[in-house]
């Protein structure tokens, strides 16, 4: 075996050396090929391109043939020279054969390979991988019969019945002559680069029979014009490199790119070989996943060697020509991604809209986690997330807007973003975050232009013209019709006017206020995004003469309260001022910030208490009762009238069921009689609370007495269709009847007040009486008496309140107030009004601008010049 391999080892030597001679003259007695076809070579993609290997097949068929070729020479066989003759001629015999059966099949047309174009006859065969050259194994044996191939008739063809040698045999016919005549190559050109045809044939031949097998051909090529055609074209094996991404941190695969390419334009085919923990799928065009089942990741979790894994990619270019790329992979644990374990989401800036907030994730399989920090830009704003898991959000101002929006949707007024935690092993979670839009709006503004108004209908124009910094559409509003006209406002902000036939008249009154001859109204303008901007419109009142149709007196229960001659409905708009005017305001509180105090409203039985008389109504048939006056101490007197009283079964008593409950007045007003009866301190038994131990202690004693009848310090019952006074009794201390004073919810809707109104100042700012009333009360020395009638300055603007206070402040500039009681400590003018009937929200919308109006605006005026007889009664001339 030895000897072989060194036979062997020898041939080869001899022929990639270029003396066949040498080898010829030795002879070679025949050559044998193992079955198998060679394996081709990789080429590193990192390491460039390498000359071919020969494969361990092609070394043993090259020794087995050495071998045999020493045994013949040492056990005395035939001659070297006719051995190598006639091994020659076997094997130019056999090449033959065997070339003309691979010209049928291309061997780089193989199943496992994409076959390249075949090149040209007439390109050179040489590779130029390194200075090696390359050479197959052609396999040749001693008994292979030559196969007839049919050629095309050329130019210095053999003569018929011959066949062409095969090209091993012309390869080496040409290494051997080469060796044997250099002298009979063509001139080389030295400005001419001349490549050196590489061969296909590693075979080992002796000498050619003839002169004729050794012939050079016009061509060029000693061997013939298809020695020419049958040399291989250089090829380059191609280059590679890998693209590992980074593992799925759930699933645990790799995605692998393999980028290669062949300066030959050879089709490439790719190869991995199999990892150690997993498996490689070729997803095509180099493109490659690496996966391992779940329990090798399991194992992975406990065992920390099992981390990272291993395999190749062979690339191919059918043509010989390869490249290997190694990759490793990294094992990724059985993993679950990061989870929320708590999120905080501030309130937005209300200046700025920033939003800032924060989030906390969990690892299911404790893993380290980071948080991913990132700035992005949302559909409405844009978001930054630190390390630690806090984001600030800061919405656009656009979106800011459009949350301001009346019909913005809750997907409007809030914004989404994510934010993103990892742990180590690459597993993502994205935390969803939520945040509030703070809305922002510019208000629209607006002005005003108003027409004159024509004389003859006393209509009037004009136009509020809005404008807005956000471009909004804007809307206008504000239709509506006052105490005096009809105002009607068109969507583009246009307005028209039409004064009421009674306003023209009071404006053209003698005694007309700066109020008649003005209307104040209003236009509202929407942005429809929050911003609403009230402009204000005062239209001029074109006075009339003409007296509109008699409205009559108003009516309580169809009742008049008092005949229309009584200081009741007198206009007091030009009478005089009192010389203590200032005096009075002064000390009723005009310097310290007095002002009006009102309250209307109602409640159920017992539970009046607050502002207001109640006024409990009752059929002209109800039952009457006797009243027992100052709990049958003194039954009589003159502030007791002493005739029976028509009591509802609960009525609603002025302070109760506070404690003290102050003058306790129960008023009822019966229908049809017109007739008012007014009660003073009453009491029920233990029913009502005592205002002190005295006043306790008669209640027990006259429930002890008289059970459950009513009791009461004074009474009065007055005729409303009389201005006489009453022959006997009293309920106040100006003795002046309480109703034809009380302020009424149908005041309000008829739009006129047609009667002298109520006061009731402070005990300690009150002294003596005046006409109209009968009596005082009071502590100040220097007070104001009972009976003073205060007028509203009739400058007072009254154009800008609503409709209700309007009616009652022209009501006070007509027909002033007069004080007919007094309260506790404090500086105000409290108007008294019925303290029942009232329904909606007019009144209670009144209330809280009456409280608002100063003392510093009211006169005194003196009224006894209409006095017709001050001791009987209250007519007036």
């Amino acid at each position: 075996m030895a000897a072989e391999e060194h036979a062997g080892r020898f041939a080869g030597l001899a022929v990639s050396l270029g003396i066949g001679i040498a080898v010829a003259v030795g002879g070679i007695g025949d050559a044998t090929a193992e079955p198998g076809d060679a394996a081709s070579s990789s080429d590193s993609a990192d390491s460039g391109s390498k000359p071919a290997s020969r494969t361990s097949n092609d070394a043993t068929t090259d020794a087995r043939s050495a071998d045999r070729a020493d045994a013949d020479a040492d056990t005395g066989g035939p001659s070297a020279r006719q051995n190598g003759s006639r091994s020659l001629r076997e094997s130019i015999s056999s090449a033959e054969s065997e070339s003309a059966t691979e010209s049928d099949t291309d061997p780089r047309e193989s199943p496992t390979a994409d076959a390249a174009p075949r090149r040209g006859p007439l390109r050179s065969s040489h590779r130029e991988t390194t200075d090696t050259q390359e050479f197959s194994t052609a396999r040749l044996t001693e008994d292979a019969e030559p196969s007839e191939v049919a050629s095309p008739p050329t130019k210095n063809a053999p003569p018929p019945g011959r066949q062409s040698p095969p090209v091993e045999t012309q390869a080496l016919s040409a290494v051997l002559g080469a060796a044997r005549r250099p002298a009979d190559l063509p001139p080389t050109d030295p400005e001419t680069p001349t490549e050196r045809p590489s061969v296909n044939s590693n075979v080992l031949a002796g000498e050619p029979d003839s002169e004729s097998d050794a012939a050079i051909d016009p061509t060029g090529s000693e061997f013939g014009p298809a020695a020419a055609a049958s040399i291989s074209p250089a090829n380059t094996a191609p280059t590679a490199t890998a693209t590992i991404a980074a593992p799925d941190g759930i699933t645990g695969v790799t995605k692998v790119a393999v980028t290669a390419s062949d300066i030959d334009g050879d089709a490439l085919t790719y190869t991995a070989s199999r990892p150690i923990w997993g498996w490689v799928s070729n997803l095509g065009d180099g493109n490659f996943t690496y996966s391992t089942n779940e329990f090798v990741r399991l194992l992975a979790r406990f065992l920390p060697f099992i981390n990272s894994d291993r395999f190749s990619v062979t690339v191919n270019d059918g043509q010989g020509g390869t490249a290997s790329v190694n990759v490793n992979t990294t094992v990724i644990p059985l993993n679950s991604a990061p989870v929320l374990r708590s999120r905080s989401v501030g309130t937005p800036n209300a200046t700025t809209g920033v939003v800032v907030g924060g989030v906390t994730a969990r690892d299911p399989n404790f893993d380290s986690l980071s948080y991913i920090p990132s700035t992005a830009t949302t559909d409405k704003g844009t978001v930054s997330v630190n390390g630690g898991g806090g984001f600030t959000y800061t919405p656009t101002a656009t979106a800011r807007h459009a949350a301001a929006a009346e019909s913005a949707t809750t997907a409007d007024k809030t914004d989404t973003f994510k934010v993103q935690v990892v742990d180590k092993f690459g597993a993502v979670a994205e935390i969803p975050v939520t945040v509030n839009i703070s809305p922002i709006n510019s208000a629209p503004t607006g002005t005003s232009t108003v027409g004159s108004p024509d004389a003859v209908s006393g209509l009037a124009t004009g136009t509020v013209l809005g404008e807005d910094t956000d471009g909004d559409t804007l809307s206008y509003s504000g239709s509506t019709t006052t105490l005096k006209g009809t105002f009607v406002v068109d969507a583009d902000g246009s307005f028209t006017y039409v004064p009421t036939p009674s306003a023209r008249y009071n404006a053209w009154h003698p005694y007309a206020t700066l109020s008649d001859g003005i209307d104040a109204v209003a236009v509202t303008i929407d942005d429809g995004h929050g911003g609403v901007t009230t402009v204000p419109v005062r239209v001029a009142i074109s006075p009339s003469d003409q007296e509109p149709p008699d409205q009559g007196l108003s009516t309580f229960c169809g009742c008049t309260m008092m005949p229309e001659d009584t200081i009741f409905h007198a206009d007091v708009r030009n009478l005089p001022v009192l010389p203590e005017s200032d005096k009075f305001i002064e000390l009723l509180g005009g310097s310290r910030g007095g002002t009006l105090k009102s309250g209307m409203g109602a409640k159920e039985w017992m539970g009046s208490t607050g502002g207001g008389l109640p006024v409990n109504i009752v059929e002209a048939s109800h039952p009457k009762e006797t009243v027992i006056f100052n709990r049958g101490y003194s039954t009589t007197g003159p502030g007791i009238d002493d005739r029976p009283y028509p009591i509802p079964s609960y009525p609603i008593v002025e302070g109760m069921p506070s404690a003290p409950a102050w003058d306790r007045h129960l008023l009822v007003f019966q229908k049809e009689t017109c007739i008012s009866y007014e009660l003073i301190n009453v009491a029920h038994g233990y029913e009502l609370p005592a205002a002190g131990v005295l006043d306790g202690l008669g209640s027990v004693l006259h429930r002890a007495l008289w059970g459950d009848a009513w009791t009461a310090q004074g009474g009065a019952q007055y005729d409303m269709s009389s201005g006489l006074y009453p022959e006997i009794g009293f309920a106040n201390a100006s003795q002046i009847p309480f109703l034809p004073m009380l302020l009424r919810p149908d005041d309000l809707e008829r739009g006129e007040i047609d009667h002298m109104l109520g006061f009731v100042i402070a005990a300690g700012h009150g002294a003596g009486f005046t006409w109209p009333a009968r009596n005082g009360d009071g502590t100040s020395p220097d007070g104001v008496p009972m009976g003073t009638v205060f007028r509203l300055n009739s400058d007072f603007d009254i154009t800008g309140y609503s409709r209700a206070t309007q009616v009652i402040l022209r009501g006070l500039q007509v027909h002033g107030g007069v004080i007919y009681d007094s309260g506790p400590e404090g500086d105000y003018l409290a108007l008294g009004n019925i303290r029942t009937e009232w329904t909606g929200t007019e009144h209670i919308e009144a209330a809280r601008e009456l409280n608002t109006i100063p003392l510093e605006f009211f006169e005194a005026v003196d009224v006894s010049a209409l006095a017709v007889d001050p001791a009987v009664g209250w007519y007036t001339r």
